[in-house]
């Protein structure tokens, strides 16, 4: 019977220091995360893809901007908003202007006006070096 009782008592905490090692591990890192989302990113190691370069002015036609908003040591930002600065004749559709895990933030871009534009891109209160080149054709 004794045994019996030491045995429970083993069992019982080793079930609880496996517990509190776990709950820990993930306040830890809830923490982590929460701490790394208000990191403010690297103008410099920020970048922007536009895909295609040109598309047909027709207003159905779209091209997509997708940024990358990376830390000093080249991670992603999460959690932070993206904003363009760009002229009235385009016609912009916010995808995803949030930043994802990755730093991703996603805007797809139309007119009915030929031209080349140039886009300006921010965030936290920051422009970014690198801007968007689009352009649109009449045919």
């Amino acid at each position: 019977m004794r045994k019996l009782i030491i045995i429970l008592i083993i069992f019982f905490a080793v079930v609880f220091l496996l517990g509190g090692f776990i709950y820990f591990q993930e306040v830890r890192r809830t923490r982590a995360d929460i701490f790394y989302s208000l990191e403010p990113f690297s103008a410099e190691n920020s970048y922007v893809f536009v895909s295609p370069i040109k598309a047909k002015a027709n207003g159905n036609e779209q091209i997509r901007i997708t940024i990358f908003l990376l830390n000093g040591q080249g991670l992603g930002v999460k959690n932070s908003k993206v904003e363009l600065n760009y002229p009235p004749e385009l016609v912009v559709t916010e995808t995803q202007n949030t930043t994802d895990p990755y730093g991703k933030a996603v805007f797809d871009v139309s007119t009915t006006t030929p031209g080349k534009y140039e886009i300006e891109i921010y965030s936290q209160g920051r422009k970014l070096q690198q801007t968007a080149i689009l352009e649109f054709s009449q045919d």
